[in-house]
This record gives C-alpha cells, sequence and structure tokens, in this order.
C-alpha cells in the first residue's frame, strides 16, 4: 500500500510513438541544469518526456488510460518535495523517453524509482546506424528492470540489450542483433559508430505501484535535471475597504495555478488580524474550485484579511496580500485607509503553515485496481497522517481521509551495498546489508524477476557477504534479499561483470 498522500496530476500519458524524424531532430547534448516540471508536462519533448511503452515490446501498449499522481515523498524524495506515482493495470510500462543526437556521448539516462511492493519494468534503447541516417531502419534493444524498496537509481547507459533490428515504417523486423546482451556503446561500435537513439525506462509490468523522481540525460558536457513537483499557485483578494459601524464587508478569494487555470478541489481559508494584534485567526473555510468564493465579514475593528491555499500533494500553497477593511465609528461614515495594500496582486505563499481545516487533504475517492492505491479522482489525497483541522466548518471541503495508524513496530528496511571485485581468478560479489540481517540468504541473479538464482550467500552478524560469480558469467547482475515477516524486500543497484576479451 502506498503509504504517501497523492494528488491527481493534470495531463495525460501518451503511448511511445518513435520515428526517424524524431531521431533525427533529437539534440546532440542535452542542457546542463535542473528543470523544475508542474505535473507531467516536460519543458522540452525532443529531449525527455512521460510515456506509455509495451512491456513485451515497445509499442506493444495494451489500451489503458492512466493518471499520474503527485505526491508528497515518499520519505526523502531525490529532488525536491514531490515526485510522480503511477498505478497502472499490468502489462505496460510508464517512464520517460530521453531522445538523444549522439549515443557514444550520453552517459547518463536515468530515473530514480520508489516501489514499496516491488516492481518490475522494462528499459528499450535505440540507435541508428550511420548508414541508415534519414531511414526508418533503426535497432532497437531491450532489458527487464527490478524494483524493491526505498529510493533506487537505474541508469539505462548502463544497462545490457537484446537487439533486433525494425521498420519504424511498416513495423517489420529486419534482422536479428546478437545472441547475448550487449551495452549500447559496444554494440553501436559494431554496426558502425555513434548515431542517433533513444533511451526509455519503465515500471508498473506488473500493476504494483510505483513514484519516480529526478529524470536526469546527458553526458560530460552536462547533465540536465528534470525535478517533478506540484503545481505552482497564487492566490488573490478583493473586496470592500471601508463599512461603517456593524456594517457588512464583502470578500472575494481566488487561487489559479501556474497556467492560470483553477486547482481541483481547491478551498481558501479567510484569515483576519484585528488592528493592535498579532495572531491571524481563521474566519472561514470556503470551497474556490468552481468559482471565486465570496465571503461576507462583519469586523467590529479595523481588521486586515487575507486568503490562504494551504500546501497539498498536487498543488503548492501561497498566501494572498492583505487586505485592510476600515470599521467607521457608530454615525460617522467610515474612513479608508491611508495607504492601500494591493490587494488585487496574489503573492506566493512564503510561509508553510499546517492545514487549519479539513479542506486542506481532500478525501480518496472509491480504487480502481487491485493496488492499494487510492483510486484517481478530481484530487485525491488519501493522507498517511490525516492533520486535524484547527477549526473546522460545515462549508469546508470532503472530510480528510481515515487513514489506519502505521504499525507501532514498521517492517525493516533493509539497503544491500555491492561490488564487483576481481582480484581473484574469477569475480566475486561482495558487500554489508544494513540493518544486518544475519543468516539470511542474498541471491545473486539477472535483473529480471523471472530468472533463476546464479548464487547464494548468507548474511553475517555485521551485514557483510560474498557471492561468488558463477563462471562464464557476464552481464548485468543484481544482488537480491526476498521479503520475509517484518521485512520488506531489497535489491542493489545494478553490477556489470565485463565478458572475458570485451
Amino acid at each position: 500500500m502506498r503509504s504517501r498522500i497523492l494528488g491527481r496530476a493534470t495531463g495525460a500519458l501518451a503511448a511511445t510513438v518513435l520515428s526517424a524524424a524524431a531521431l533525427a531532430a533529437a539534440p546532440a547534448q542535452a542542457a546542463d541544469g535542473s528543470v523544475v516540471v508542474r505535473g507531467t508536462g516536460l519543458p522540452e519533448p525532443l529531449t525527455a518526456q512521460l510515456s506509455l511503452t509495451g512491456c513485451a515490446t515497445l509499442h506493444g501498449v495494451t489500451p489503458e488510460s492512466p493518471q499520474p499522481y503527485v505526491g508528497l515523498g515518499p520519505g526523502a524524495a531525490p529532488a525536491g518535495a514531490r515526485s510522480l506515482g503511477f498505478d497502472l493495470a499490468g502489462g505496460n510500462a510508464a517512464g520517460p523517453l530521453f531522445m538523444v543526437g549522439s549515443v557514444r556521448r550520453t552517459t547518463t539516462a536515468e530515473i530514480a524509482v520508489h516501489a514499496d511492493a516491488g516492481s518490475t519494468g522494462v528499459a528499450y534503447a535505440g540507435y541508428q546506424e550511420p548508414a541508415d541516417a534519414g531511414t526508418p531502419r533503426v535497432w532497437l534493444g531491450r532489458a527487464d528492470l527490478v524494483a524493491a524498496g526505498g529510493w533506487q537509481r537505474y541508469d539505462a547507459t548502463r544497462l545490457s540489450y537484446r537487439w533486433t533490428k525494425h521498420d519504424l515504417g511498416t513495423g517489420a523486423v529486419l534482422q536479428a542483433g546478437p545472441s547475448a546482451p550487449m551495452r549500447v556503446k559496444p554494440f553501436s561500435a559494431s554496426r558502425g559508430g555513434d548515431g542517433a537513439g533513444l533511451y526509455s525506462l519503465g515500471f508498473g509490468c506488473d500493476g504494483r505501484p510505483f513514484s519516480l523522481d529526478a529524470l536526469r540525460i546527458g553526458g560530460a558536457d552536462g547533465v540536465r535535471t528534470y525535478d517533478l513537483e506540484g503545481l505552482a499557485t497564487t492566490t488573490s483578494i478583493t473586496g470592500d475597504r471601508a463599512v461603517p459601524a456593524d456594517g457588512t464587508a464583502r470578500l472575494t478569494g481566488a487561487v489559479r495555478d501556474h497556467t492560470g487555470s483553477r486547482v481541483p478541489r481547491s478551498t481558501l481559508v479567510l484569515e483576519g488580524r484585528e488592528a493592535g494584534t498579532s495572531a491571524w485567526e481563521v474566519v472561514e473555510v470556503v470551497d474556490a474550485a468552481a468559482a471565486d468564493p465570496v465571503v461576507k465579514v462583519n469586523p467590529a475593528r479595523t481588521t486586515t484579511y487575507r486568503f490562504r491555499f494551504v500546501d497539498r500533494p498536487l498543488a503548492e500553497g501561497s498566501t494572498s496580500a492583505q487586505h485592510i477593511v476600515t470599521v467607521g465609528r457608530a454615525g460617522t461614515p467610515p474612513a479608508a485607509p491611508a495607504e492601500a495594500s494591493p490587494s488585487a496582486e496574489p503573492s506566493p505563499s512564503a510561509e508553510p503553515s499546517a492545514d487549519p481545516s479539513p479542506s486542506a487533504k481532500p478525501s480518496p475517492s472509491a480504487k480502481p485496481s487491485p493496488s492499494a492505491e487510492p483510486t484517481p479522482s478530481a484530487e485525491p489525497t488519501p493522507s498517511a497522517e490525516p492533520t486535524p483541522s484547527a477549526e473546522p466548518s460545515p462549508t469546508a471541503d470532503p472530510t480528510p481521509s481515515a487513514k489506519p495508524s502505521p504499525s507501532a513496530t514498521p517492517p525493516m528496511t533493509p539497503a544491500i551495498t555491492a561490488r564487483i571485485e576481481t582480484a581473484g581468478e574469477a569475480p566475486v560479489v561482495t558487500g554489508t546489508v544494513s540493518p544486518a540481517v544475519p543468516d539470511a540468504v542474498l541471491l545473486l541473479g539477472r535483473p529480471g524477476a523471472a530468472d533463476p538464482a546464479l548464487a547464494s550467500a548468507e548474511i553475517g552478524p555485521d551485514g557483510a557477504f560474498t557471492l561468488a560469480v558463477p563462471a562464464g558469467t557476464f552481464g548485468d547482475l543484481v544482488v537480491r534479499l526476498d521479503a520475509a515477516p517484518g521485512r520488506i524486500a531489497a535489491i542493489s543497484d545494478l553490477l556489470y561483470v565485463e565478458q572475458p576479451g570485451s
């Protein structure tokens, strides 16, 4: 079960449509630096985009309308505070598609993945021989992926692929590649040298939920990082600035995302602060999703008001400018404030605060899949730690989800650190498991979940282990620790054993 708060992101995920023209248009090198992505719209689609691929073949996508979710964490997100979550039906893989103008110069094509219950996925690599430039003939390689537990990084440039040559125009398979898997650079060197290509990494083939963040693509000249975050918002306030004693002022609030659109299932908190006081108090919580709310207030004395949109998984919080309502003396007309604040101008919030109302985390709708993931709704936000309202209002957004309290004894989350050592006659894998799980059995195998173990060894009292690599074994390997009562499964980063003579 996903234990983080989620909010449905806007935008749909498209199936991968690959063409020779797209390869030709890919930049030779991705720009350096970091880009914050609001929702799912990556700003440089010729470099990176989110896509849906088939798990058996790149274009063999099962009909599905996946709905991505923006959520806080889980845990410490690799980039920023949020990440993008998916809960697919099974048979497809969701993730980034990177287009590159040079496979030789590309040294990083990476994502970070989190899957509490584990998730299987697939990576694809594309390469066009120099002799085939300008034609629809492209080599496509495929490799299995497995994720388990906390955040792990997967770099497509380090994987070994099984290759076949395709005509992208007709879909025909033109030629089979080598019998043994090969990485992209050695394969391209054997086929005429550098050329344009692509890398695709996706998870969800088994229908289990997962999250991804920190998409990275580039080479020696720079690496571009895409930080997947929530919607940016601005909140504004307008209305009466002066009322007589016992008079009523009308205040209008509005919240918009960074595109100028309304925020789904949004609510606003109207807060007030009387002259001579320093504390803000909640006046009312109002719905702001379908229309800009109007609140009537009856201040007893001159009062400053503001609307606040509380930070939530899908969207970042923001606060309006301060709006002063001057109250006149009994029997005299009110005087307008000497300096009216620019209340019509929205300003982003600079002060995160506790959620004062049940509206800040709307309840999830019913669940459509076998996963324990909440069903996408206009903005489902199943909270792992529901926050009680500071001042509940009957007009507030739907009541927060009643989430079961976490177990008093959370399951162990072991981490495997492994490396290849080749000092002796045959390579061995050594490393540690933290926290130590003495006498538990580690398995050495291929990245594919269905592959049998190549070797096994018990973990020592201090967490150390040694696994002998069987003779004649080369290519991509991982070390796995199966789940057990009170412990989730774990998997090491990808290891690579060079083929003798390569």
